[in-house]
């Protein structure tokens, strides 16, 4: 049944709408997406299905139509990164920057036997309410959830949409604004909430290298370390970087040897150019692990 308790609130309904699950069922999910937006009928939230439980979403959000059961949400990628890091760091906890509905950290929470604590960081005031309630369809019970931007500064900013993606929320960037109403913190101001063994997932949208570079010092405190993070070519363009350049510059930090996040037997080589190595080439994660 689906824990309603775990979204104070929030009002989500029990199940998708039928068309909704006509779409999941013919996986003609953008046709009858369309459909519902014409409609009007893209209003509220509504649980589905995460492995043994539920998980809930807005009905306006890509995920929740185009994964179906969301315990699909990211499989490879997430198993991966757990798979990995359970090998590399026995027992750690996860900062999530960038959790937009928590789905992320649900999955590895529910693959990870080693995960114990996660962090979460969600900016977008639209997703964040989901965050915690999504975090706790998994098996980690240690759960903190902060409605702030990371970045290298600490201050006021406010989220904008790429010209390439302007309807997707899950495309929203940082533009510094003291004056903005998204409270932005730096990586680093965690050190004390986590343990020596840490895992680190990035999806921020073209501010991955600018956060980890300043939090240097804390990224080389931490007994071992395992980062995911995404590498999106009209990201990178926007920012002016390049794909080998920012694991380049990881690197430089702490040496990582680096892997495609869903063919984790796929090593890269960071003196190339990422993307042509990887399957999607315009758009992939990557893992890294300590050299």
């Amino acid at each position: 049944m689906p824990q309603v308790d775990r979204y104070p609130g929030l009002t989500i309904r029990p199940h998708p709408p039928l068309l909704m699950r006509l779409a999941h069922l013919t996986g003609r999910w953008y046709r009858f997406h369309q459909l519902m937006d014409w409609l009007g009928q893209l209003h509220g939230a509504a649980h589905f299905p995460f492995h043994r439980t539920t998980v809930a979403a807005p009905l306006t959000e890509q995920e929740a139509w185009c994964f179906g059961p969301l315990d699909n949400y990211n499989r490879a990628t997430t198993h991966s990164l757990a798979t990995l890091a359970d090998q590399a760091l026995g027992q750690f906890d996860l900062i999530d920057c960038g959790a937009h509905l928590g789905l992320f950290g649900a999955q590895v929470a529910t693959f990870s036997q080693g995960c114990q604590r996660i962090i979460a960081i969600e900016p977008n005031p639209e997703v964040y309410p989901f965050v915690a309630g999504n975090l706790r369809a998994g098996r980690v019970a240690d759960i903190t959830t902060i409605p702030a931007a990371v970045s290298d500064f600490t201050g006021r900013g406010r989220l904008c949409a790429p010209d390439y993606d302007p309807h997707a929320n899950q495309a929203l960037f940082l533009v510094p604004d003291p004056t903005g109403p998204i409270d932005v913190i730096r990586l680093d101001s965690l050190r004390d909430q986590v343990g020596p063994n840490l895992a680190i997932k990035l999806d921020i949208e073209g501010q991955e290298l600018a956060v980890l570079q300043a939090a240097a010092d804390f990224l080389r405190s931490r007994d071992r370390l395992v980062l995911c993070l995404e590498l999106h070519e009209k990201v990178l363009a926007r920012v002016g970087q390049t794909d080998h350049g920012v694991l380049q510059a990881i690197n430089a930090i702490r040496p990582m040897v680096w892997v495609e996040a869903d063919h984790p037997e796929r090593v890269l080589d960071v003196t190339r150019p990422i993307l042509p190595q990887t399957v999607y080439r315009g758009q992939c994660d990557v893992i890294g692990r300590d050299a």
